[in-house]
């Protein structure tokens, strides 16, 4: 079986790559340009340069942080592969494909972790929620934020096992992560460092 931070961690990097063909997508809903607007003019405002992102130091989360990621839909902002050394910004990067596709994921009430895309087609004038998560019952679920060894981990779980992903900081609507190979606490060495955006759910 698929260890679940390899979904996380590769296939998160692989998102920036291609968009994914409508098939393996379900829609959800469509969206208003405003919202759409938004979304954009945040993620281009709160994009981080590299230096910014790997220079991140960690800090202390608000408490009951787990409630904080229930609260808001949570948008890849910039990433960067430590294997690569590449560094890619979701909402800076130069684009002149008819669609646009940013990556987001929605932790429910229940825990259950949505992967979720708002895609934007030019020509037809398109703009929509798209996800990849079809069963709850099977869907990975979020357990909550712990603490060890002094560092704040976000952990889920899916088909029996539990993954660790590190949060690094909490400011100013950026999350920021560091994904491992394992998911496991204290695991070196480090694939990913990515920042997440927050921006209140459109889920009615």
């Amino acid at each position: 079986m698929q260890k679940i931070s390899a979904r996380f961690g590769i296939l998160s990097a692989a998102f920036f790559l291609f968009i994914l063909p409508a098939s393996a997508q379900l829609k959800v809903k469509d969206v208003d340009t405003a919202y759409y607007n938004k979304v954009i003019a945040t993620g281009k405002k709160l994009s981080m340069k590299q230096d910014a992102l790997l220079g991140a130091k960690a800090a202390a989360l608000p408490q009951n942080f787990t409630d904080t990621l229930k609260k808001y839909d949570w948008y890849e902002l910039d990433n960067y592969s430590f294997a690569d050394k590449e560094y890619r910004g979701r909402f800076t990067e130069e684009d002149a494909s008819n669609s646009r596709q940013y990556d987001f994921f929605r932790y429910d009430a229940d825990g259950t972790i949505n992967t979720m895309y708002l895609f934007h087609t030019i020509k037809q004038g398109e703009y929509s929620f798209y996800t990849t998560t079809f069963d709850k019952n099977t869907a990975e679920k979020l357990v909550g934020v712990e603490n060890i060894r002094g560092a704040a981990y976000m952990v889920s779980s899916a088909y029996g096992e539990k993954e660790w992903q590190k949060i690094i900081s909490y400011k100013d609507q950026v999350m920021i992560k560091e994904l491992t190979r394992y998911g496991k606490p204290g695991e070196t060495p480090v694939k990913f460092r990515i920042a997440y955006m927050a921006m209140t759910r459109d889920d009615k």
